[in-house]
Formats: structure tokens, sequence, C-alpha cells
């Protein structure tokens, strides 16, 4: 994790997400029984994709799954 601003985890427990504010990339992480993480994965890479000021800044997952996160120009939404 270079600048991770924006944690959660996902509602049955499995799975810890994070935004880096630095590189535009949202990731995934197992979370296993003894509350080490694994598999990481680029869960989406918006390098060089996103236009305005301002950096990835929070992240939030829904009951349905979907991560919520503010970036330059407005609200991201990851399905």
């Amino acid at each position: 994790m270079v600048v991770p601003n924006g944690i959660a985890i996902s509602g049955d427990r499995m799975v810890v997400s994070y935004c880096n504010q630095t590189r535009w990339e949202w990731w995934d992480f197992d979370i296993n029984a003894d509350g080490t993480v694994s598999d990481p994965r680029v869960l989406a890479d918006f390098t060089g994709k996103l236009t305005g000021q301002g950096y990835p800044d929070g992240l939030d997952i829904d009951e349905n799954g979907n991560v919520w996160t503010s970036a330059p120009g407005g609200l991201i939404i990851i399905e």
C-alpha cells in the first residue's frame, strides 16, 4: 500500500478493499480466518482516466457489494 485513503470490509467479512490515493487504483484482498490478508488484486485502475483536481478519497461497500468512492469529477461506483 503506497498511500491508502479509504478502507472498507465487505458485508460477509471475506474481503477488504482500499483505494490508493497516488496511483488511482482500488485493490481487494481476501481476509483469512486468522485475520491476515492474501490474494491482492486490482479491483479497478483509473490511472490516466480521471481528470480534474483532487485524488481518490474514501471508500465504502454497500450491501450489494458495490464499492463507492469519491474521485475527481464526482463519485465512482464499482460493481
